[in-house]
């Protein structure tokens, strides 16, 4: 699950769920809102899932703009954790199962940057391009 780590008075927005959304994932614009899939070249970020909701129904959603984000980061590869160099570095993630994670070992068409780090927790703070989010 990805958290909102600088959540303020954001107005949130009520969108029609193409797909089951569960909280805490990314959603993104394809016929309405759906969950996105990692490298996001190609993808408009909607913002944050802030409940789980089924196909067809209304989904609350955060928008994510100007916003650090939480997300664990997996350290089965062969980065294992975070170093002050790696801040402004874009990462991209997986998705397994509606669950989110930070691929260290993944630069390539990053959509994530990290902005800090806690490697004895495995959580990475990480802000989306400017270029993937929806702007309203």
């Amino acid at each position: 699950m990805i958290k909102v780590m600088d959540a303020g008075l954001r107005q949130q927005m009520k969108l029609y769920a193409a797909a089951a959304i569960s909280k805490g994932e990314l959603v993104i614009s394809d016929t309405g809102a759906k969950p996105a899939t990692a490298a996001l070249a190609t993808q408009i970020v909607l913002g944050l899932a802030l409940e789980t909701a089924l196909i067809n129904t209304m989904v609350p959603v955060y928008p994510v703009s100007g916003t650090v984000l939480e997300i664990d980061f997996t350290n089965a590869g062969a980065k294992k954790t975070f170093a002050d160099s790696d801040l402004g570095t874009d990462y991209d993630f997986v998705v397994t199962n509606h669950d989110f994670v930070l691929d260290p070992d993944d630069t390539n068409n990053g959509s994530l940057t990290l902005v800090g780090y806690d490697n004895a927790n495995l959580k990475a703070y990480v802000m989306l391009k400017n270029t993937l989010i929806l702007l309203g």
